[in-house]
């Protein structure tokens, strides 16, 4: 591929659109890699920097109808007003890259697109058209090219699943959601897009052939926009999100429902996003469906099977026995499980902690052990738990003096505005607590922001030592941060 030669007639935006659980994040990985987005660059295809690797939140809360009502938004505990301040810095940071960055092609990736309406794809649209408009001359037209890919509903049920409980739900209630849905799920999704966009825009893939790629799925989506296999070498890809054991996945689902991630459309209190994924790491055999329960699926989603056969071209209507059983045998708890949890302790807070020796001492059975006993078992992780409360409480941050310590600091700081903290969080304004001993407490916990100049969660994600170290992060900023030249906030540089 070497469009420096050709005479360019058309430009095109590729809008990537999932679905969930079909390689999305190996997608966007490969893609924002910056050796992969310098050799993208040079073909004339532009993958934004001022982006998250996986375009779904941003965009997903840019252009729908209700964004406090977006689970992304929610999970990061999010008011209306850091929403509003989020969706502009997202608008108007991708606004200035398409307008300094040289570009023929545009691709644009997030599974959580397809879930958008198609009055809301429509804006989307409309937005991406006139700001690819603006840089180039309105004489060169611009098409869209819109990727799905869709895995065998059978298939996708038990992966979406997992996925789900990985984001806060039960095994019970995330496999009833996804399930319900199968009907009619990709002609409800992709019907949306044929009200926007024409038919011969829309491609979509079977993920199950897609991923036999010499390059796996990553591969095949850069070979759909023409490189070819002498190019695709060049490229560096990621391989993402594996699939996690059916052990992590009956605990973590456990967790959710003795204390929900998310309670009334809030970040319940003592949960933040992500707390679940130490986890994840548990050996085991994959999580997977019964073959009764994918029987009774794929009668489910037949109507929608044979919509995609008749649109689209795509047969998933033969049934294929798998090795499964009717029934999910229960998985067995070893000693190398009781010695993993010992170590995972170091990571999970002290409510986790909790439900995990609740599971294993009054939700399981005798019979669900093997090479250890279940009161060993539960007696090695409540010896391991008392040994981290009382690491905790030798290190408890916020005595008398280290919280007037803290106080201090934050006020010197300059960047503690107590306006803009009652004004975001009015529960802490109507409770009469103090604005800066309340986010020392636990508004930082909560990924509260203190100031416009100070983004509470950007730091912690950025810097994950400062989040395995416990020190207040606006602290840390001020103490250290500054002069070792992190950054308190997002900041988009272009660099051409």
């Amino acid at each position: 591929m070497n469009n420096k030669n050709k005479s360019i007639r058309t430009r095109t935006v590729i809008i990537h659109i999932g679905n969930p659980k079909t390689g999305s994040t190996s997608i966007q990985e490969t893609l924002f890699h910056p050796k992969n987005r310098e050799l993208l660059e040079k073909n004339g295809y532009l993958y934004p920097k001022s982006l998250y690797s996986n375009h779904s939140l941003q965009i997903v809360s840019a252009f729908c109808s209700n964004p406090s009502h977006f689970k992304g938004n929610i999970i990061l505990g999010r008011t209306k007003k850091d929403i509003d301040v989020f969706n502009d810095e997202t608008i108007n940071h991708l606004k200035y890259e398409l307008s300094q960055k040289q570009y023929e092609n545009l691709i644009i990736s997030g599974e959580t697109i397809s879930s958008l309406k198609s009055s809301e794809i429509k804006r989307f649209k409309h937005f991406l058209l006139e700001q690819v408009e603006k840089k180039h001359s309105r004489s060169i037209p611009v098409q869209f090219k819109i990727i799905m890919y869709i895995r065998h509903p059978c298939n996708f049920v038990g992966s979406r699943t997992q996925q789900l409980i990985r984001g806060g739900n039960t095994l019970k209630k995330a496999f009833n959601g996804v399930s319900e849905q199968t009907e009619f799920y990709n002609k409800n999704k992709l019907e949306n897009f044929l009200e926007v966009f024409s038919r011969e825009s829309i491609f979509v893939y079977q993920f199950e052939e897609a991923i036999q790629h010499k390059y796996s799925i990553a591969g095949h989506f850069l070979s759909q926009l023409g490189f070819s296999e002498e190019e695709l070498r060049e490229f560096k890809f990621i391989h993402a999100n594996q699939r996690i054991s059916m052990k992590a996945t009956e605990i973590i689902s456990y967790i959710n429902e003795k204390k929900p991630l998310i309670r009334d459309n809030k970040l319940n209190k003592g949960r933040t996003s992500g707390d679940t994924a130490p986890l994840f790491e548990l050996k085991g055999s994959k999580f997977d469906l019964t073959e009764n329960q994918k029987r009774e699926l794929f009668s489910k989603a037949l109507p929608d099977m044979l919509w995609l056969k008749e649109n689209f071209d795509i047969d998933f209507t033969q049934y294929k026995e798998s090795e499964g059983t009717a029934h999910q045998p229960p998985v067995i708890y070893t000693k190398d499980d009781c010695q993993f949890f010992r170590q995972v302790f170091k990571k999970l807070s002290p409510s986790l902690r909790t439900y995990v020796i609740s599971f294993f001492e009054e939700q399981l059975k005798p019979s669900r052990f093997d090479q250890i006993h279940q009161n060993t078992f539960v007696s090695r992780l409540k010896k391991a738990d008392n040994k981290r409360k009382k690491k905790e409480n030798k290190k408890k941050k916020y005595t008398i003096l280290s919280l007037i310590i803290d106080y201090g600091l934050i006020i010197l700081s300059g960047l503690f505005d107590k306006a803009y903290y009652f004004s975001n969080y009015p529960d802490i304004k109507a409770a009469g607590k103090n604005p800066i001993i309340h986010y020392i407490r636990h508004g930082a916990l909560e990924l509260r922001n203190p100031s416009e100049e100070f983004n509470t969660g950007y730091y912690l994600n950025l810097y994950k030592d400062v989040l395995t170290s416990g020190m207040n992060p606006l602290v840390h900023y001020f103490r250290f941060g500054r002069r070792e030249g992190r950054t308190p906030k997002k900041v988009v540089f272009f660099n051409d």
